[in-house]
């Protein structure tokens, strides 16, 4: 039996590289503003966040959260290693 997560995989596979760079319109329209706020009333110890995507909210949360992080393409995934983040990123 196909996996139907599969097509998905490979549409977010295929832009990964790009993703931040067609989403910055919106990001800076609205998106970062409230990415920001919503973020910062984050009160853990522990958060999974799942479709973390490129990790663009990594560095917004705060200070001493275990954050588990998890996405359905290996290449969003790859991308998000590359953003500081809270203390523990699993």
């Amino acid at each position: 039996m196909p996996d139907p997560a599969n097509p998905i995989r490979r549409r977010y596979d295929r832009i990964a590289p790009v993703y931040e760079w067609l989403e910055a319109p919106m990001e800076a329209l609205a998106l970062g503003r409230w990415r920001r706020a919503l973020l910062a009333r984050v009160q853990g110890p522990r958060v999974l966040e799942a479709g973390v995507g490129t990790g663009k909210n990594l560095p917004l949360y705060p200070p001493g959260v275990v954050l588990t992080a998890v996405d359905l393409s290996p290449r969003m995934l790859a991308r998000s290693w590359s953003k500081p983040g809270p203390g523990t990123v699993h």
